[in-house]
């Protein structure tokens, strides 16, 4: 097999090889769902125990977490291609993929433009265009519907937590995302719109919440997923708030609790707080579809 330029920054890596890739291993869960419902899932040959596996036997190898992968187990699985994710794998595990001579193609779609994008390339690099292209053009269908549909009504505010912790000040908080991810190309896709789309996360922690502190230039470090307390989301006075199930499991206490100290907010007063599936907001890929669906009916 030709060598694969796959090294990505982003979307549309430059990928020649002579023939498909017929050994993969997978580090990305949403990718992993991909390739089963583009049936691409037979050159699977490891999967992270977070991936789904197919409906029939496969013998795909289990080679860890997204964030604890066992790399000598993928250098002896010998795959002529790795699927990665920018944010759901360390970089020091890509690097040193790369460095064992192995090829990885590092996915970070920030859209569910770049979403589709990647599912057409998946079927070039697979030769498989020819048979996964009606799938691919019903989600490319169903997105333009769920758009247009959005188009003609009023968007919703919506607050959306990812992850839930406490400090000193303001006690609990929480993790939730701006403008520049994915989770909010989809919501915004369906009609919603993020109470939170134009915050950026500030360093350090304190900078979050006491806003006489002064913040740290970020410098390197991600501020698409700011943190906010209670006080900060009842000002954006949400009306709808979506509690995901990864990659923190909202539980229904964690939804009653959420809905007491949100209780002034337009949501909660309309009882418009809801616990949905989290692979609608961060599983790029087929799973778009869903989403498309899932999410509309929530924001209507």
């Amino acid at each position: 097999m030709a060598a694969l330029n796959v090294r990505e920054s982003g979307l549309n890596p430059q990928i020649a090889a002579e023939k498909p890739p017929t050994r993969v291993v997978s580090l990305v869960p949403s990718l992993t769902q991909s390739l089963i419902d583009l049936e691409c899932d037979d050159t699977l040959v490891g999967v992270t125990q977070y991936c789904p596996r197919p409906a029939g036997e496969t013998q795909a190898e289990n080679i860890g977490g997204t964030h604890a992968v066992d790399l000598d187990k993928i250098v002896t699985l010998q795959p002529d291609l790795i699927l990665a994710n920018q944010e759901e794998n360390d970089r020091a595990d890509i690097e040193a993929l790369e460095e064992a001579g192995l090829d990885v193609w590092v996915s970070f779609p920030k859209s569910v433009q770049d979403a589709i994008e990647t599912l057409w390339l998946i079927a070039r690099v697979f030769r498989v265009v020819k048979e996964a292209a009606q799938k691919i053009v019903l989600i490319e269908r169903s997105l333009e519907w769920v758009q247009r549909g959005a188009s003609q009504i009023d968007a919703r505010s919506v607050f959306v937590p990812i992850w839930q912790a406490e400090a000193p000040h303001p006690g609990i908080y929480w993790m939730t995302f701006n403008h520049d991810t994915y989770c909010d190309s989809v919501l915004t896709a369906c009609g919603g719109c993020n109470v939170f789309k134009h915050r950026n996360r500030r360093y350090p922690l304190e900078a979050e919440f006491a806003r006489d502190f002064p913040a740290e230039q970020a410098g390197e470090r991600d501020t698409r997923y700011p943190r906010v307390g209670p006080e900060e989301v009842l000002e954006t006075s949400p009306e709808i708030i979506l509690l995901p199930s990864e990659p923190f499991a909202f539980s229904v206490e964690d939804q009653r609790r959420i809905a007491d100290l949100l209780r002034a907010s337009p949501a909660v007063k309309n009882d418009k707080i809801y616990r949905i599936d989290g692979r609608w907001l961060s599983w790029h890929g087929t799973t778009l579809s869903h989403a498309l669906a899932g999410l509309s009916a929530y924001l209507e």
